[in-house]
């Protein structure tokens, strides 16, 4: 144990060691313990044998020359341990000391003791293993993948067990077995890195983009009639890189000429970084919306990310091919180049080579490779539009593999990018996560953008940023839950708002919003590893519920493999639940005016008022609305405005009056909201009575006096505010500005009295019902066509008072159910019965 302690000490204050971590404290402390103990052992090594190993290592060594002549090939790397070579100069000298006495146990220690001085020499500065502090390595070609795979496959890293009584003995013989596989497995190396380096020569000379010939791209429309927009005003700023770009195409043979009468207008965006001038980059693109929009759908499968992930098991190495300017080796159909047609500085062009932008080009790119490699497909390669990933479980059957798919996409003509492609790898990135043998985690590149992301202001951020989260919902446990804050955000009628107004659809999140975004921005941090399945062994599922959402999490040997989880449906919510009712009897009649509103939306001749009716006074207020987006913001105006000492208010279920941002405006006015129950328009009858009342007396009106439908409104809501109203015995507006003086001890009397006049009268002749398990009701049906029909069949789950719970999940009122029930067997019963009257139900029921 002191021997491994000192072992890891060692490597963190090796600089070589450090440039390779990764920022994950677990598993830089792995990887540098395993480096360390590969350098210990070098050190042993050498003692044993030091002539014979400086004259192998230097013989392992290539030739500066030669190091330099293959540094422009990203592919081509010395085939020699790095850390070794680091370290062997200064390791000779020490052992050249040592040798003669090596084998006395006080020198073993003498010689750890030394060799730990010299690496404390070497990087005396202390070492921060945290993201933000470690240099993070570069993934691929760009971080040497041939010292990747010697330090990451496991061929290059043997645990040593040596005996106390016997070390210099059994350090002789593994030596020398290390000796032999270190051999064969750099021959082996270095042939592999000879046959990719040809493979790739023998594809570029297909040419500098070549085009395959397996596929036409074709560009099918709704209509015959030509596509054209108006071109965007350009920026002079911009000329002379357009201009640039346009050769370019044009010499590559991506663009020609064109008459076309088709037109799509052409712009420049800012990408990330500068030029070589300091100026920002851009690029120039073609906008196809107009286009896209009458472009038949191409139905072709886009590959499932994780069913791809979860099949690469059993892999150790892994290849990753891009091929170059992906869409651009396609052609279009000579008949469809007239549709991509632009214009630009005077000129005008079409595309011969398929663009970027088009509806369909992912859907053509990913059936072409799917048809070149269709044979391999699921058994060593998979295809994701122009990304191809090929796994293998040994070093030998991958390199077969690399040579079957080069021979395949070199028969295609379909050009592999050198700078992009990745050999030989044991970790690579794929479609936005790190695979390695029976492993996934996600990629740190896009954890850190996610942990960078700013606290959504607006919905278009609330979109994105739940996008991007939810790309890795796999990887944490009841997202669904966590996130459940957030995504009520996106109900009601922000679900309704187009990707092009969402930007300007501001959104303040509350408390439990914002906790859910950092929340998940740490569970992401975490770097969760999701173990690859073994379909041969049993699996291990764990489920958990709450009121809001279901999650589960699938496993194998206790080791994770996937989280699933999703929110309940309001239906699925409601399961086994029983629904408690808002009352509405005499402990809410109010005792002053503006204290109690009601509130609702009021249709009349294509116009849409928001509707509030004070209910002490009988005031009427309305505001007349465009849309019911943003509805939060005109309430607030009236309540506000009109009714500033408000306390509680009282809205039917429809969708703008549930939304987050609704709730949350009351609660910032410190008013109690309170929402009918569902269908029970009744419950709101105070504005529901209104509302018929004013729709008469505008349509009188409008007769009257030939005036408009907007007009006759609003003079009907001044004539009911200034009439003497049949339960409070004055005008709502005498009251409401208090211009005259008034009891309001009488008034509440009489409102209450009111209320119970309305529950005897909707009560009279009616009789509670039951309903037994089983039995077969007829439910009225709330939405439907004239041809469909009034009542529909269900099946009695259970009794719930003034509700009932169907076997299918619905919860129905009592009013809604025909009087007469069947049984199973199809015979009319009678319903059971009992005096009493249904004091629930119409305690919901507000006074007219």
């Amino acid at each position: 144990m002191e021997n491994a302690v000192r072992i890891f000490k060692n490597g963190l204050n090796n600089e070589s060691i450090r440039q390779t971590l990764h920022g994950n404290p677990i598993r830089d402390l792995e990887h540098a313990y395993a480096v360390a103990q590969t350098m210990e052992h070098n050190v042993r090594c050498t003692r044993v044998n030091n002539d014979q190993q400086q004259d192998r290592m230097q013989r392992r060594q290539p030739q500066p020359n030669q190091v330099q002549r293959h540094n422009h090939q990203h592919f081509r790397r010395p085939l020699y341990n790095p850390i070794n070579q680091q370290q062997n100069n200064w390791q000779q000298a020490n052992n050249r000391q040592q040798s003669n006495n090596w084998h006395q146990q006080n020198n073993w220690q003498q010689a750890d003791n030394r060799q730990r001085s010299n690496w404390h020499q070497q990087s005396p500065e202390p070492m921060d293993t945290t993201s933000a502090n470690v240099k993070q390595p570069q993934q691929g070609f760009h971080s040497q993948p041939w010292k990747r795979l010697q330090e990451r496959s496991g061929n290059f890293i043997h645990p040593r067990k040596i005996q106390k009584h016997n070390r210099m003995e059994a350090a002789n013989q593994e030596d020398e077995e290390d000796d032999k596989c270190s051999s064969t497995n750099n021959n082996r190396d270095r042939t592999f890195e000879k046959r990719i380096d040809e493979l790739m020569k023998i594809n570029n000379k297909i040419g500098p983009l070549p085009f395959t010939s397996t596929i036409e791209a074709s560009i099918r429309t709704t209509t015959n009639d030509p596509i054209w927009a108006k071109q965007y005003p350009g920026n002079m700023n911009d000329m002379e890189f357009v201009n640039n770009e346009i050769e370019k195409l044009l010499k590559d043979g991506i663009i020609r000429k064109s008459y076309s009468p088709y037109n799509s207008p052409m712009l420049t965006v800012h990408k990330k970084g500068t030029d070589e001038n300091g100026n920002p980059k851009r690029r120039m693109v073609i906008d196809f919306r107009k286009l896209n929009d009458h472009t038949i759908t191409d139905r072709y499968i886009i590959p499932d990310v994780n069913i791809t992930l979860q099949n690469l098991g059993g892999a150790n190495f892994f290849t990753t091919l891009d091929l170059e300017s992906g869409f651009h080796q396609i052609k279009i159909k000579e008949s469809d180049r007239e549709k991509t047609a632009f214009c630009v500085n005077g000129g005008k062009y079409e595309f011969v080579r398929m663009p970027f932008g088009l509806k369909n080009a992912p859907s053509i790119f990913q059936r072409c490779v799917d048809d070149i490699l269709r044979d391999y497909i699921g058994k060593f390669v998979y295809v994701y539009i122009d990304d191809v990933l090929i796994y293998s479980s040994s070093p030998e059957e991958h390199m077969k593999h690399i040579e079957i798919v080069f021979e395949a996409l070199n028969k295609a003509t379909l050009k592999i990018s050198n700078e992009k492609s990745k050999f030989f790898m044991s970790e690579v990135e794929y479609l936005g996560h790190i695979i390695k043998h029976n492993r996934i985690s996600t990629d740190p590149k896009k954890i850190r953008a996610i942990e960078k992301f700013p606290t959504p202001k607006t919905l278009k951020d609330l979109r994105g940023f739940l996008g991007l989260t939810g790309y890795y919902r796999r990887f944490v446990k009841n997202y669904a839950q966590v996130a459940k804050p957030l995504t009520i955000y996106l109900k009601g009628e922000n679900a309704h708002v187009g990707k092009n107004k969402s930007a300007n659809k501001e959104i303040k999140l509350d408390q439990s919003a914002i906790t859910a975004v950092n929340e998940l921005k740490l569970k992401l941090k975490e770097q969760v590893e999701l173990y690859q399945p073994d379909f041969k062994k049993p699996f291990e599922l764990t489920t958990d519920a709450s009121n809001i959402a279901i999650g589960a999490v699938l496993s194998q040997n206790k080791n994770p493999i996937y989280f699933l989880s999703r929110t309940l449906s309001e239906t699925e919510r409601r399961y086994d639940r029983k629904p408690t009712r808002e009352p509405l009897g005499t402990s809410l009649i109010p005792t002053k005016p503006r204290e109690f509103i009601h509130m609702d939306i009021y249709y009349n001749d294509k116009l849409m008022y928001l509707v509030a009716i004070d209910k002490f006074s009988k005031y009427i207020t309305a505001r007349k609305i465009a849309t019911k987006i943003d509805l939060d913001n005109e309430a607030e105006e009236i309540l506000t405005n009109n009714y500033p000492e408000c306390k509680r208010l009282l809205t039917d279920n429809e969708a703008s009056f549930v939304t987050p941002s609704f709730k949350q405006m009351c609660i910032k006015h410190g008013v109690e909201k309170v929402e009918t129950p569902v269908y029970r328009s009744k419950a709101n009858g105070q504005v529901e009575r209104a509302h018929n009342t004013i729709g008469e007396l505008a349509r009188i009106f409008k007769i009257k006096n030939s005036s408009s439908t907007k007009d006759e409104i609003s003079r009907s809501i001044k004539e009911l505010n200034n009439s003497i109203h049949s339960v409070t015995g004055y005008r709502p507006a005498d009251i409401y500005f208090g211009r005259i003086p008034f009891d309001t001890d009488k008034i509440s009397k009489k409102l209450q009295q009111a209320s119970t006049n309305v529950l005897e009268r909707l009560n009279k002749g009616t009789k509670h019902r039951e309903f037994k398990e089983g039995t077969q009701i007829f439910v009225k049906t709330t939405t439907r066509s004239k041809s469909s029909p009034k009542y529909r069949k269900e099946i009695v789950k259970e009794d719930r008072g003034e509700t009932v719970l169907t076997r299918r999940g619905a919860i129905v009122h009592k009013d809604n159910i025909k009087n007469s029930t069947v049984s199973q067997n199809d015979k009319i019963i009678p319903n059971i019965s009992t005096a009493g009257n249904i004091m629930q139900d119409s305690q919901s029921i507000s006074t007219n």
